[in-house]
């Protein structure tokens, strides 16, 4: 839980001030994970427009900051989060492997239980961003896997004994739901998006979607933009919908937190939901004349 590279800072700390240093860390952190947001949609739609700054704020300040931002062992995870997948992006389109490597492995050793989560996403972007640069062949592929297992191998100093800790604890076993279950309906869950939603720490389902209503109009706008062709939006638009249907359906809320439950804190992976969002309405914002 305190495998974060930023604690060994601590060390610089009188004992008399650890509550105040860490609370400089959580500033610091969301501040860092809206500087990695900006640069990520600097490097992949190559431009140095003065929105970025509002993007990346957007996804530093987010629900899943305001409810989670006190919970020091994810927020590294939000900070790698863009850097990872701009990693995997290079890692494709110029095999370029290094960046993916070692955000990767920095943020499975920072917390392993947030890294399964944007694993999982990691697959699917793979994806789609393979389909849309196959002349990179099965090259990609080959890299993709052996780093993405490098990552994994270099964090097991910690993953190993972390997992052996488990097998004693309430944690382990795997119990799969026996029935499908939905939490809510969709109306109530596209209303976590909009201003004045409380953020939710409890233990019945809600996730914290909200990044600003203007992303939501840009989404729109984005579905009706015929400069932006339907086979790029297509797999777009399905990972949005596969995420909210996730925050909604027992299975797949399963699957993403790790073949468990969360207790409480739920939607743990709104923020990559939410970073894919702001994406979108990035790629709108450049393309709104039309």
């Amino acid at each position: 839980y305190l495998a974060s590279p930023l604690n060994w800072l601590i060390v610089l700390c009188p004992k008399g001030a650890v509550v105040e240093f860490m609370t400089i860390l959580v500033v610091l952190k969301i501040a860092a994970s809206g500087f990695t947001a900006a640069y990520y949609l600097k490097r992949h739609f190559n431009t140095s427009h003065m929105a970025i700054a509002v993007f990346g704020t957007a996804y530093a300040l987010c629900a899943f900051t305001a409810a989670y931002s006190w919970n020091i062992m994810w927020t590294d995870c939000m900070v790698f989060f863009p850097l990872i997948l701009l990693g995997e992006e290079l890692l494709i389109k110029e095999g370029r492997p290094y960046l993916y490597y070692v955000t990767l492995a920095l943020s499975i050793l920072s917390n392993y239980y947030i890294s399964i989560m944007i694993c999982i996403f990691l697959a699917l972007w793979f994806l789609v961003t393979w389909a849309e640069n196959r002349e990179s062949g099965i090259t990609a592929w080959a890299r993709f896997a052996w780093y993405s297992l490098l990552a994994g191998g270099t964090a097991a100093v910690l993953i190993i004994p972390t997992a052996i800790v488990l097998g004693y604890s309430g944690a382990q076993g795997i119990s799969f739901p026996d029935t499908m279950e939905w939490y809510f309906n969709i109306v109530s869950e596209l209303a976590r998006h909009f201003v004045l939603t409380d953020a939710y720490t409890g233990s019945e389902h809600w996730p914290n979607l909200y990044c600003g209503v203007f992303v939501l109009v840009l989404f729109v706008l984005y579905l009706f933009n015929r400069e932006i062709s339907w086979k790029h939006k297509a797999p777009r638009v399905a990972l949005v919908v596969l995420f909210v249907i996730s925050f909604a359906n027992n299975i797949l809320d399963f699957i993403w937190h790790g073949l468990h439950f969360p207790t409480s804190l739920p939607g743990r992976q709104s923020f990559i939901y939410i970073f894919l969002l702001l994406c979108i309405g990035f790629e709108e914002f450049l393309h709104i004349r039309k």
